[in-house]
């Protein structure tokens, strides 16, 4: 018994390392991003996302939304969306990031359809 708690805890401590280690990586890519790339060149700055949105305007044009891990709020091991920033993109141009960004510019947008 003793031995299986042992190694649940190094198993929830090699866990906690990895989310770590994914929210530092994110933040740091982050940085590299420069508004007006394509959003094949944001994946390539910050690899896979966790979550994706998409919607088309009244206008025709694409909205693309990328959440990254990038704020531990909950110590539960599952990565939520107020943990995760949104990386915005417009007709596969990256328009601007950050929750401010993503609840002014784009979820107004989706809320209004």
């Amino acid at each position: 018994m003793k031995r299986i708690l042992i190694f649940l805890l190094i198993l929830s401590l090699f866990g906690c390392a990895a989310y770590k280690r994914e929210m530092g990586r994110n933040n740091r890519n982050i940085a590299k991003l420069e508004i007006g790339i394509s959003q094949d060149s944001v994946v390539a700055i910050m690899g896979k996302p966790r979550l994706k949105e998409a919607y088309e305007q009244d206008d025709g044009s694409i909205i693309t939304v990328l959440f990254y891990y990038t704020n531990r709020v909950w110590a539960d091991g599952n990565a939520t969306r107020d943990e995760m920033t949104p990386i915005c993109i417009k007709n596969n141009r990256l328009v601007g990031w950050g929750q401010d960004y993503y609840t002014t510019n784009i979820k107004i947008i989706s809320e209004g359809k």
